[in-house]
């Protein structure tokens, strides 16, 4: 899921010249082995459960599903997430989030220097007509790219507060991490957009100052098919910028 611990691993990994990739926790077993099954991993992170529109969903069953399927794995690390369920003693390669950072005695943060052409990140396309196909990503071209965008065409600045409407499968969850770069903050968000209430968002946007905002085109059409007007309902004075992305907007929308 979107959660601060994913973010902490991606960025541990890369820093010291490892690859990341990252998907969805609602993807089939299959569907996540035909993508993983490509790039033979040594570690997976993930969770034993995820909430969506209120409903709480075990993972662990499907995760061990995985885990068979990718002999390249080494360790599965497994942040609890929730009230699921948290019995991992029958499988051996898993370790809970804590216990495995317990055994690390804490040190000073150093960052592998890497040809600026080093893959960082894998990501796939989206299996429509077949296999998804890997895509490796340079960490210094990825990076300048993201920037670019972040800053010259998003204007984002050190004191802006960034949200995306996400998931992990995303190449926009990569983008906004990027936000890190240029010292802006980053607000993470999980779970179904118009949960517990159309308002959701907006109420976050509200409560935490966001400045910018990401979501798709089919959120927007969805708010006005509802004809709903968050202006009307929440203080929207920080936010000062709207990115639409994933589809082109409708001439209404």
């Amino acid at each position: 899921p979107n959660l601060i611990e994913t973010v902490i691993t991606m960025l541990a990994t890369t820093s010291i010249g490892a690859l990341w990739s990252s998907c969805a926790t609602d993807l089939g077993t299959q569907a996540v082995v035909d993508r993983f099954g490509q790039i033979e991993p040594k570690v997976l992170l993930t969770v034993n459960g995820y909430y969506y529109k209120g409903e709480a969903y075990s993972t662990l069953s499907k995760v061990a599903e995985i885990a068979e399927a990718l002999p390249s794995l080494e360790k599965v690390i497994v942040v609890r997430y929730g009230a699921n369920t948290t019995d991992i003693s029958s499988f051996p390669k898993f370790v809970f989030w804590d216990d495995f950072l317990e055994k690390e005695k804490p040190s000073g943060i150093e960052f592998e220097q890497l040809p600026f052409d080093h893959p960082g990140f894998i990501m796939f396309s989206s299996g429509t007509t077949g296999k998804p196909k890997c895509m490796v990503q340079s960490t210094g071209g990825i990076l300048i790219n993201h920037l670019k965008e972040l800053v010259l065409h998003s204007d984002l600045k050190r004191d802006d507060t960034i949200c995306y409407i996400t998931t992990c499968s995303w190449m926009m969850w990569n983008w906004l991490l990027s936000s890190l770069a240029v010292g802006a903050t980053v607000v993470l968000y999980d779970g179904n957009p118009v949960y517990p209430d159309i308002g959701a968002m907006w109420e976050l946007i509200q409560d935490e100052k966001i400045t910018i905002f990401g979501c798709s085109a089919s959120y927007i059409n969805f708010l006005r098919q509802q004809a709903f007007k968050p202006g009307e309902h929440y203080d929207l004075s920080s936010l000062r910028e709207i990115s639409q992305t994933g589809s082109p907007l409708s001439p209404e929308g």
